[in-house]
């Protein structure tokens, strides 16, 4: 299928550099929704100390620190209504810029002690480094990494460079934090994304499974509940698969399933999601398509499968396609049953063929 018009431009790149694709997106809404509660539970402390520090403060540093704060709020509201983590990659860049303006307007007026008090100052950015390495992928926590370590540096450099040449060991410690940080916490990111892909991963042919097909579906209903966008769904079952199985092995019914959903990837958008729900029974989702949209990639699938032989086999399928309705909440319950007797009749029609929620079924050429 064609690009939508939003799948262009300098935000959809940036947007496909944050979530590369719809699995990397899922894991971080998720570890997203799990440190939120324990980001917000360590404002706490945080707090606690600003208050206590009040009489050191600068009056002015205040601004930029509200900013910071307002930043990093409206990004979570905007990722929980959006379902989509750009906003909070916005905040937090806004937000430790903010915060690194305020220790250094804080710190000016100290005169000998304004180097120290920023470096320690700055230590406040750990918080916020911690919460991007804990729920963003390895090229965002080293982009946020290098950030930290600039806002650290940098204006250092500009407003204390003797004090900097005399005492290097001022910066390099805090600097050592910064990048050790990140180091200790990508291995765990690691070993939570392997646990997340073993769990919602088909191992056979690398779609995605039952369970993230429902967590994907609560995701859309919840989505078209704010935007009235449309969701297409489409169910592919392969046609008499088990005589495959039964004449040439399941060696070759595995290797035929491997095929099958490799080509059906080739076909897909960046944001449509094919689910194996067992056997030979595979499901699309196609957010903001409608029937058009939805009916178009059905036919590029059933053609994909059959084109050419599978394995040295010739393997056909039989598809049924299905749309939420316009401006209505979608309910995967029932697109999916609607799509399922499509399924049904393109079975009865003959099979290899693909077959609308309309009664119409489109023979196959």
């Amino acid at each position: 299928m064609d690009a939508e018009p939003d799948d262009v431009g300098p935000s959809a790149y940036i947007s496909r550099f944050i979530c590369r694709d719809e699995e990397e997106r899922a894991w971080i809404m998720d570890m997203h929704r799990r440190i939120e509660p324990a980001m917000i539970r360590s404002m706490i402390p945080v707090l606690g100390l600003m208050a206590l520090c009040l009489p050191w403060f600068q009056p002015i540093a205040f601004v930029p620190m509200a900013l910071a704060a307002v930043a990093f709020y409206a990004g979570s509201r905007l990722v929980a209504r959006q379902r989509r983590l750009d906003p909070l990659v916005y905040a937090w860049w806004f937000g430790t810029t903010m915060i690194a303006v305020a220790t250094a307007i804080n710190s000016v007026p100290y005169g000998d002690l304004a180097p120290q008090t920023y470096v320690i100052g700055s230590t406040v950015l750990i918080w916020p480094l911690l919460g991007a390495c804990g729920a963003a992928p390895e090229r965002l926590t080293a982009l946020a990494t290098y950030w930290c370590c600039v806002l650290l540096v940098v204006p250092s450099l500009i407003l204390f460079p003797e004090a900097v040449i005399d005492e290097p060991a001022m910066l390099m410690v805090p600097l050592a934090m910064y990048i050790a940080v990140p180091i200790i916490s990508s291995a765990v990111r690691s070993a939570s994304m392997e646990h997340r892909s073993a769990a919602v991963v088909d191992q056979l042919t690398g779609m995605l499974n039952r369970a993230a097909l429902t967590a994907r579906a609560n995701e859309l209903a919840h989505q078209s509940q704010l935007t009235g966008e449309r969701v297409g769904v489409i169910v592919l079952d392969l046609d008499h698969f088990k005589a495959i199985n039964d004449q040439h092995g399941h060696a070759v019914g595995d290797r035929v399933l491997q095929e099958v959903a490799y080509r059906m990837r080739t076909q897909l958008r960046a944001f449509d999601l094919a689910y194996r729900l067992g056997g030979e029974e595979f499901v699309v989702l196609l957010p903001g398509a409608d029937e058009a949209d939805a009916r178009r990639l059905a036919d590029e699938l059933w053609s994909a499968i059959r084109c050419t032989p599978v394995s040295g086999l010739s393997v056909t399928a039989s598809l049924g396609v299905a749309v939420s309705a316009p401006g209505e909440v979608f309910r995967f319950e029932t697109t999916f049953r609607i799509a399922d007797d499509a399924l049904y009749a393109a079975k009865a029609a003959g099979r290899d063929r693909v077959a609308d929620a309309a009664p119409k079924i489109a023979a196959a050429a």
